[in-house]
């Protein structure tokens, strides 16, 4: 019998990178993760809008650590290895344990955008979700004027599926989603 894929999740790993670790929520990252939250360019694409207060952060994180905690959190703090700074977050969701598929998003603050992070953690997720989980398929989303993510999605070797039209609500209006994805078989964990 094949194990659950949220199995995977308690205890929660952590994952390393060259340059980032991939980690769980702590009450020290909310300072990091509001300057990001708080910032409508990281948000723009997101179903989720800028928030005012730190105390929506900490609202967040607080609710990230009960998941980590309960063992049942997919989402990973992006950590800098060389600044220790949460400069982002990327999570596994929509799990299907009968299709054995997820789907993978991530956000990174504004100043790191550009220099690979967002590809690094994304192969790193890649890595240890077809290495560890015995998933078949890794799905991602991103909304068809999001350029720079459809980039990133494309290097890490997904193919594009198709384009759901005014799929998702973001800002008050509906947006075309673009849905990539790769299969176990196509995997390369040597892709530069």
């Amino acid at each position: 019998m094949t194990d659950s894929i949220i199995s995977h999740f308690n205890p929660f790993p952590t994952l390393i990178s060259e340059r980032l670790v991939l980690r769980r929520a702590y009450l020290t990252d909310t300072d990091d993760l509001y300057i990001c939250m708080s910032n409508p360019n990281v948000c723009r694409y997101e179903t989720w809008t800028a928030h005012s207060s730190v105390i929506d952060t900490l609202g967040y994180v607080n609710s990230l650590m009960i998941k980590h905690d309960e063992g049942v959190c997919t989402e990973w703090i992006i950590e800098n290895k060389k600044t220790q700074r949460a400069i982002g977050m990327i999570n596994v969701h929509d799990i299907s344990e009968r299709n054995r598929t997820c789907e993978m998003g991530f956000w990174l603050a504004e100043d790191c955008w550009g220099m690979g992070f967002a590809s690094e953690a994304a192969r790193r997720i890649e890595e240890f979700m077809f290495g560890q989980t015995g998933i078949n398929k890794l799905i991602c989303m991103c909304a068809a004027q999001n350029r720079q993510s459809e980039k990133t999605i494309r290097n890490l070797g997904m193919r594009h599926e198709g384009t759901l039209r005014k799929h998702i609500l973001i800002k008050g209006a509906y947006n075309d989603i673009k849905v990539y994805s790769i299969l176990k078989e196509e995997y390369n964990p040597k892709r530069p």
